[in-house]
């Protein structure tokens, strides 16, 4: 199984650390791959196209996406890995969002809950996710249901 995470931006210190405790902890292959915010979100997009041109599967997160459950989210990840889907790329926009023709061009639209996160906190978040997906899928009782 392999991850790749593009993100606009970098992490403070807080975050990174936080980020990391779960990133580590991940089986999987996993890479980050950080890009400059530039405040424009085409220039955003090509640098995060760029970076996933090898994926064959793109999942954007974004406020309009999906509402999954960990469980749902885990048996979608395992069943993707299961039909050879790899690696996923997992994409993070800047402050100002993902463009909209990169969200099209997503295979699936993830959205972390109902409330809006910043881009460095939904790193983090979907971190964690993934490594409970791991653990769901390894029937590890981290996630208690």
């Amino acid at each position: 199984m392999e991850i790749i995470l593009a993100a606009v931006g970098r992490l403070k210190a807080e975050e990174a650390a936080l980020f990391q405790r779960y990133w580590q902890r991940l089986r999987w292959k996993a890479r980050l791959v950080e890009l400059p915010e530039k405040g424009d979100k085409a220039q955003e997009a090509k640098a995060l196209e760029k970076a996933c041109t090898a994926c064959p599967l793109w999942v954007c997160l974004d406020e309009r996406g999906q509402d999954w459950d960990s469980p749902r989210f885990a048996s979608w990840l395992g069943r993707e890995f299961e039909a050879g889907h790899k690696p996923i790329a997992f994409m993070i926009g800047g402050a100002a969002g993902l463009a909209p023709d990169l969200q099209q061009r997503a295979q699936v639209k993830l959205r972390l809950g109902a409330m809006t996160w910043p881009h460095q906190i939904a790193r983090v978040l979907l971190a964690e996710q993934l490594y409970r997906a791991q653990t769901i899928l390894d029937g590890h009782p981290y996630h208690k249901v």
